[in-house]
């Protein structure tokens, strides 16, 4: 962790979490249709 700040990674996590959701829900979405 050494020179990365946690909050930029914590930031970059949500980020990737809520990408994964928002794909996940549309691909979801496109299955359905």
């Amino acid at each position: 962790m050494d020179g990365v700040p946690f909050h930029r990674v914590a930031v970059a996590f949500a980020a990737t979490l809520i990408v994964a959701i928002a794909g996940g829900q549309t691909l979801h979405d496109a299955i359905e249709f």
